[in-house]
C-alpha cells in the first residue's frame, strides 16, 4: 500500500498534466511568432543580429558571474575579481610611420605586438629602454611583412624575451629568415596560437581572436588580439581585412572594444560596415604614414568609422599615442 501511495506522489495526476499541456501550448503559441519575426529579420538584417547576439552572450555571461560568481567564458581575468588593480595599464601606439607597432604594461607584465619596418626599429628599441624596458613577456608577430617584424628583429636583439608568438606559415624573404634567426638565438620557438586562446598580461588579459585558418592572401593571417581590463578593452588587427573580419564576426566570440586598431593601416579593404557594428568602437587608431604611397587611410575607411561613432586618431598626425585604464574609463594623450 505504501508503495502505490509513493507512486502516485510521484506520478503527475490528471489535471496536472492538462495544466502543463495548456501552460506549454499558450508559451508555443506567443514564442512563435517572435521566433518568426526574428528569423525574417535575421534573413534582412544578418549583420545587425550577428551583433545582437554577440551583445546577448556578453550580457548572458555577466549575469552568471553576479549570480555565481563564475563565468564560461575562457578569459581568464574576469572584471569584478578580487584585488583587482589596474591603475597602470597603457597600450602605446608608437609613431612607426608606414607601419605598426604596439606597446602594452599591465603591472609588471610587457608586450610588443609587432615592430615597425627597419626604418623604425631603432626608434622601438630606443622607445622601450626609455620605459625601462629589461625584458618582454610577449613579443607578438601578427604577420610576416617587413613592416611588422623588422622591428620586432632589432628588439629580440636587445631584449629577452618570455614568450614568442606568430601565426602558423612561412613568408619567403630575407626579413623573415631574419626573425626566425633572432627568435633562434634566444633559444626560443615561435608559438602558434589558436582563436580562443587566453594568456594573462598583468591584472588583465588578451585573447586571441584570429586567424581561424590559413588564408591565401598573408594580411588575413594576421593575429588578431582583444586586450582586456576591467570594462575596458582594445582589438588589434594587424593587417587582417574582410575575410578575417568576417570569419571573426561570425566565431561566437566577444569582438566588442573601445579602442580599435584599424586593419591594414586605414585601407578600405578592412575595417568593414559588418566588423564595425560588431565591435562598436569608441576611438579608431590608424597607423600610418604621412603621405605614403598607399593612399592610407582611405577616405572609406575613415567615412565608416565616422559613421559608427568612433573617434579616429592617427599616428601620422598626432605622433605615438598612449591609452591609460584604471579599469572603467579610458585617458589618452599624443606626443612626438
Amino acid at each position: 500500500m505504501r508503495k502505490n501511495q509513493i507512486n502516485r506522489k510521484n506520478k503527475p495526476s490528471h489535471r496536472s498534466r492538462r495544466f502543463l499541456k495548456n501552460l506549454f501550448g499558450r508559451f508555443f503559441w506567443y514564442l512563435l511568432p517572435l521566433y518568426l519575426i526574428f528569423c525574417c529579420v535575421d534573413y534582412a538584417l544578418p549583420h545587425q543580429t550577428q551583433a545582437l547576439r554577440s551583445w546577448a552572450e556578453s550580457r548572458i555571461s555577466d549575469a552568471e558571474f553576479l549570480l555565481t560568481g563564475e563565468t564560461s567564458k575562457s578569459e581568464p581575468f574576469s572584471k569584478g575579481s578580487e584585488n583587482y588593480d589596474v591603475s597602470d595599464f597603457e597600450v602605446h601606439f608608437l609613431d612607426v610611420g608606414q607601419g605598426l607597432s604596439v606597446f602594452v604594461r599591465s603591472g609588471e607584465q610587457t608586450l610588443l605586438y609587432d615592430g615597425g619596418d627597419r626604418d623604425t626599429s631603432s626608434f622601438v628599441v630606443a622607445y622601450l629602454k626609455q620605459q625601462q624596458v629589461e625584458s618582454l613577456d610577449y613579443v607578438i608577430a601578427s604577420h610576416y611583412d617587413a613592416d611588422h617584424i623588422n622591428g620586432l628583429i632589432g628588439a629580440l636583439h636587445v631584449f629577452p624575451a618570455e614568450t614568442i608568438m606568430g601565426p602558423d606559415y612561412t613568408h619567403e624573404s630575407d626579413t623573415f629568415d631574419s626573425f626566425c634567426q633572432a627568435v633562434e638565438s634566444q633559444e626560443k620557438e615561435v608559438i602558434h596560437p589558436s582563436p580562443g586562446d587566453c594568456f594573462p598580461l598583468g591584472k588583465g588579459f588578451f585573447t586571441v581572436l584570429a586567424p581561424e585558418k590559413e588564408y591565401e592572401d598573408s594580411n588575413n593571417n594576421s593575429i588578431v588580439l582583444r586586450l582586456v581590463c576591467g570594462d575596458t578593452s582594445f582589438l588589434l588587427t594587424g593587417d587582417a581585412e574582410a575575410e578575417s573580419e568576417e570569419d571573426m564576426c561570425f566565431s561566437g566570440m566577444d569582438l566588442s572594444s573601445d579602442v580599435l586598431c584599424a586593419g591594414h593601416h586605414g585601407s578600405s579593404t578592412a575595417t568593414t560596415e559588418l566588423f564595425l557594428s560588431v565591435v562598436q568602437p569608441a576611438y579608431g587608431i590608424i597607423s600610418a604614414g604621412k603621405d605614403n604611397e598607399y593612399g592610407h587611410p582611405h577616405s572609406e575607411t575613415l567615412q565608416r568609422l565616422k559613421a559608427y561613432g568612433a573617434e579616429v586618431l592617427q599616428t601620422s598626425r598626432l605622433g605615438t599615442i598612449v591609452f591609460s585604464s584604471d579599469g572603467n574609463t579610458l585617458t589618452w594623450s599624443s606626443f612626438r
